[in-house]
C-alpha cells in the first residue's frame, strides 16, 4: 500500500507553502490503503532525493509524505498515525545506517484543515538487516500548525528500529514529545500509553555527546527505551524524561508522571549509562510535578545503572518553580501518583540491580533524588571530581547503600541526605565513609551535608534467616561535616509490629589526625523492640527483643558534635517476652575532644502480662502470663567507655543507663554492666555523671510471685595519671521489687596516680528493697 508523495523540490516547496497557508488540497491527504496516482511517473527516490533515507508507507491513519533533498515534510490529519520506513541501504552488515544525514531535516506537522490540533506519529524503521542500528545526524522537528500559518512545537514523535537507534553528535530533535526505542511499539489503551516488546538483547538507544533533544510544551516528555540506554548528550523537557532499560515494558505517561511496568528485563550489564545533561525546563505558567526516571530490571544476570553528568533544573531556574524529582529504580516497577513514587517487585527478576552515581566524572543534581535498588546503591565520586546535590537525597538499597569519598573527591549534599539499606540480601549495610591519604598534608575526601544525615542499616528479619543490620559513619583521614544531626542506626526500635527483634551494629569512627567529623548532634542507635503477636493457629507468641551494639571509635582525629546519644536498649511490648539490652561502646585513643552532653542507654524493659492496655493486646498479654511455662527475664546491657591518651571535655552531663525494668509479670530482672576506664586519659564532665545499672519490677499482677530482681555492676578504673572529674556523681546498682531482690555492685578504683574527683557529691547506691503489701520477698 503506497502512501508516499514524491515531487520535485519546487513542487514540494509549493505544496508546503500551500499547506502552511491552510489551502492544502484534499488529494494531499492519503489514508492507509489508498494509492496516490501521480500525473507522471517520477523516477524512484534515491538517497540524494530525500532527507529521510528510506521509503515511507502509511500503515494506519492519514498522512502525506513529501520528500526533497534537504527537507522531508510529513503532514498528518489523524490523531494517531503509523508509518513504516524501508531504508534505501539494503545491505546486510556494514554498520549503522544513516537514516537522516547531517544538514537535512524531517518535519512532522498537522494539517490545520483536518481539525487535528495534536498528533502522535509512530515511525517504524525496518532495515533489511534487522541487526543494523539506525543513525540520525540531521534534525527532526514536529510542529502544531494553525489556520493562519503560525506554528509551535508540539506533537509526539516515536521512532522504533529493531537494531537500535543512534543520535550522533550533530543530531537535533526539536519536538513536542519524543520516544526512541529498540523495542517494537504498540499503542496502549489510553493516550500516552505504550507497550514496548521484542527488543533484541544487547540493542541500544545511544544519544552521543553533542546530540540535542528538546521537548517543548505542557505535558511534553522524552522516553528512551532499549535493553541498553546511553545518554551522553543534552536532553531538555518541559515535562518529564524516562530512561528505561528492558526488552519489554509497559509505560503510561499522564500529567508528566510515568508508570513503568516491566515485562522482560535486560542482560546488559551497564543497563543505563548517563554522562550527559538532562534538564527539566518549564512551559509558561506550568507548575505540574516533573520527574526524571531512570529504571532498569535484570533478565538473568546482575545489572548496573551508571549516573554522572547533570540532572534536574538549571541553576538559573527559580526555586519557586522547582517541583521535580530524579527517580532511580533498579530492579523494580515504578508507579508515580505525584504524591511520591511507589516501587513494586518485578516478579521475573531474581538477580540484583545496582545504581552507581558519580563514577564516570563530575555530577550535579538540581532536583531531589530518590533511589531504590534491589542490589547496591552507591554514590562514589572519583578522585579529583565533585558530586553536588542541591536538593534532598534518599539513597535506598536492598543490599549496600553507600556514600564514599576518596582523597581529592567531594560529595556535597545541600539539602539533607538519607542512606538506608533494607537489609534483605547478605552483605547488606548502610555506610558513609570519607577517606584520605596518609602522611603529613595528605589529601582528604570530603562529604558535606547541609541539614540532617541519616545512615540506616535497616532492621533484623525476624522470620526465617536473621541478618544483623549494619550501619557505619566513618572519617578515615577524610572529612565529614553535617550542619544538622547525624543519625546512625541499625535498629527496629520504632517498629509497630515485630517479633524476635534484634538490634544490629551501628558504628561511628574517626581515624587518626587528619580525620574530621563534625555535626550539631550525633545519635548512634542499635535498639530493638519486640511486639507480641499470634502464630498461624492464633496462639499468642512473645515479642522478644535483643539490643545491638552502638559504637563510637575515636582515633585522634577531630570529633566535634555538640551532643552524643547512644541507644542499644531493648523493649518487649506485651506478652511476657524477653528483653536484653545491647552494648554502648566509646573507645578513645588520642587527641582532645570537646562535647556538650553524652547519653548512653542500653536499658532493657518488658511489659510482661499485658494487664495494661485494651483490646486484643491486653487479651494476648494475659494469655502469655497464664500460659508461659518458664518465667521470662530482662537484662540490662553493657556500657564500656575506654579513654586512653585522650582528653574528653563534656560541658554538660554524662548519663549512662544500663538498667532493667519489668511490669505486671513474673519475669526475673538483671541490671546491666557499666565500666569506665581512664588510662592516662581524662574524662572531664562539667555537670553530672550518672551511671544507672539498677533493676526494678514496678508492679506485680495480683497473686503473682515476681521473679528475682538483681542490681547490676558498675566499675570505674582510673590509672596512669588518668582523671575523672565532674561537679557531681551518682552511681546506682540497686534493686526494687515486690519479691526477692539483690543489690548490685559499685566499685571506684584509682591506681598509679589516677584520680576520681567531684566538686560536689559522690553518691553510691547498691541497695535492695522489697515493697510491702505485695508478695513476701526477701531483700
Amino acid at each position: 500500500m503506497l502512501a508516499i508523495v514524491t515531487r520535485t523540490h519546487a513542487q514540494a516547496k509549493g505544496l508546503q507553502l500551500r499547506l502552511l497557508a491552510s489551502c492544502a488540497m484534499a488529494t494531499s491527504m492519503i489514508s492507509a490503503g489508498a494509492v496516490q496516482a501521480a500525473t507522471s511517473s517520477p523516477p524512484p527516490l534515491t538517497g540524494a532525493d530525500a532527507a529521510f533515507q528510506g521509503i515511507g508507507t502509511v500503515a494506519s491513519g492519514i498522512a502525506t509524505i513529501v520528500q526533497t533533498p534537504t527537507l522531508d515534510t510529513i503532514t498528518v490529519a489523524t490523531p494517531q498515525t503509523v508509518i513504516n520506513f524501508t531504508p534505501f541501504d539494503t545491505a546486510n552488515g556494514g554498520g549503522p545506517i544513516t537514516f537522516l544525514p547531517s544538514g537535512r531535516t524531517g518535519l512532522f506537522q498537522n494539517d490545520p484543515n483536518s481539525g487535528v490540533t495534536n498528533f502522535t506519529v509512530l515511525n517504524r524503521i525496518i532495515p533489511t538487516d534487522a541487526t543494523r542500528a539506525i543513525r540520525f545526524d540531521g534534525t527532526v522537528q514536529s510542529r502544531i500548525v494553525d489556520a493562519i500559518g503560525g506554528s509551535t512545537p508540539g506533537g509526539t514523535i516515536l521512532f522504533y528500529s529493531p537494531g537500535g537507534i543512534i543520535a550522533s553528535s550533530s543530531a537535533v530533535f526539536d519536538v513536542g514529545s519524543l520516544v526512541l526505542s529498540a523495542a517494537d511499539i504498540a499503542f496502549g489503551a489510553g493516550s500516552n500509553s505504550f507497550n514496548f516488546s521484542g527488543a533484541a538483547a544487547g540493542t541500544s538507544v545511544d544519544v552521543n555527546s553533542g546530540a540535542s533533544i528538546l521537548a517543548q510544551g505542557v505535558g511534553s516528555y522524552v522516553a528512551l527505551v532499549a535493553p541498553r540506554v546511553i545518554q551522553s548528550g543534552s536532553v531538555k523537557s518541559d515535562g518529564s524524561v524516562g530512561y528505561i532499560a528492558a526488552e519489554a515494558v509497559d509505560v503510561t505517561i499522564q500529567n508528566n508522571l510515568f508508570d513503568i511496568s516491566f515485562v522482560q528485563g535486560t542482560d546488559s550489564s551497564a543497563a543505563v549509562t548517563h554522562t550527559g545533561t538532562t534538564e527539566l525546563t518549564r512551559a509558561p505558567n506550568d507548575t505540574s510535578p516533573q520527574r526524571i526516571y531512570v529504571a532498569a530490571v535484570p533478565k538473568n544476570d546482575a545489572i548496573t545503572t551508571l549516573i554522572s553528568g547533570s540532572l534536574g533544573y538549571s541553576a538559573a531556574t527559580s526555586a519557586s518553580l522547582q517541583n521535580g524529582t530524579v527517580i532511580l529504580s533498579a530492579g523494580r516497577n515504578v508507579s508515580d501518583s505525584g504524591y511520591g513514587a511507589s516501587f513494586t517487585d518485578f516478579a521475573a527478576g531474581t538477580a540484583p540491580a545496582n545504581v552507581t552515581i558519580g563514577a564516570d566524572g563530575a555530577t550535579i543534581f538540581n532536583a531531589s533524588l530518590l533511589t531504590n535498588a534491589t542490589g547496591d546503591a552507591l554514590i562514589v565520586p572519583t578522585a579529583g571530581t565533585t558530586i553536588q546535590f542541591n536538593n534532598s537525597v534518599a539513597l535506598n538499597a536492598d543490599r549496600l547503600a553507600e556514600v564514599r569519598a576518596v582523597a581529592t573527591s567531594s560529595a556535597l549534599f545541600n539539602a539533607g541526605l538519607s542512606v538506608s539499606s533494607n537489609n534483605l540480601i547478605d552483605g547488606a549495610a548502610a555506610r558513609v565513609i570519607a577517606l584520605g591519604e596518609t602522611g603529613y598534608g595528605g589529601n582528604s575526601g570530603l562529604i558535606s551535608v547541609t541539614g540532617n544525615l541519616v545512615v540506616d542499616g535497616g532492621s533484623s528479619q525476624g522470620v526465617g534467616e536473621v541478618r544483623t543490620p549494619v550501619s557505619l559513619l566513618a572519617a578515615d583521614l577524610g572529612r565529614v561535616t553535617v550542619s544538622g544531626s547525624a543519625i546512625v542506626k541499625a535498629s527496629n526500635a520504632d517498629a509497630m509490629f515485630a517479633r524476635n527483634a534484634f538490634g544490629g551494629s551501628a558504628t561511628v569512627r574517626v581515624g587518626a589526625a587528619g580525620s574530621q567529623l563534625s555535626a550539631a548532634g550525633l545519635v548512634i542507635e542499635a535498639g530493638a523492640r519486640g511486639v507480641a503477636g499470634l502464630d498461624e493457629n492464633e496462639m499468642p507468641i512473645a515479642g522478644n527483643a535483643t539490643g545491638g551494639t552502638a559504637s563510637l571509635i575515636l582515633g585522634g582525629g577531630t570529633f566535634a558534635p555538640i551532643n552524643v546519644s547512644f541507644d542499644s536498649s531493648a523493649v518487649s511490648d506485651l506478652g511476657g517476652g524477653v528483653a536484653t539490652g545491647g552494648t554502648a561502646s566509646l573507645v578513645a585513643s588520642g587527641g582532645v575532644v570537646s562535647l556538650g552532653t553524652i547519653l548512653a542507654n542500653v536499658s532493657a524493659s518488658a511489659l510482661q502480662s499485658g494487664d495494661t492496655g485494651n483490646g486484643p493486646e491486653k487479651e494476648r498479654g494475659a494469655a502469655f502470663a497464664t500460659n508461659e511455662a518458664t518465667p521470662p527475664s530482662s537484662t540490662g546491657g553493657t556500657i564500656q567507655f575506654d579513654v586512653t591518651d585522650t582528653v574528653i571535655n563534656i560541658n554538660g552531663d554524662l548519663l549512662l543507663n544500663a538498667s532493667a525494668s519489668g511490669s505486671d509479670g513474673n519475669g526475673a530482672l538483671q541490671g546491666g554492666t557499666i565500666a569506665i576506664n581512664a588510662n592516662n586519659g581524662s574524662l572531664l564532665v562539667g555537670d553530672l555523671i550518672s551511671a544507672n545499672a539498677s533493676a526494678e519490677e514496678s508492679a506485680s499482677a495480683l497473686g503473682v510471685q515476681p521473679g528475682e530482681v538483681r542490681g547490676g555492676t558498675i566499675t570505674a578504673l582510673v590509672s596512669n595519671n588518668g582523671d575523672i572529674l565532674a561537679s557531681a556523681m551518682n552511681y546506682g546498682a540497686n534493686a526494687v521489687s515486690g519479691g526477692d531482690t539483690f543489690g548490685g555492685s559499685v566499685s571506684l578504683t584509682t591506681d598509679s596516680g589516677g584520680r576520681i574527683r567531684s566538686t560536689g557529691t559522690i553518691g553510691i547506691d547498691a541497695s535492695a528493697m522489697t515493697r510491702a503489701l505485695e508478695s513476701a520477698g526477701d531483700a
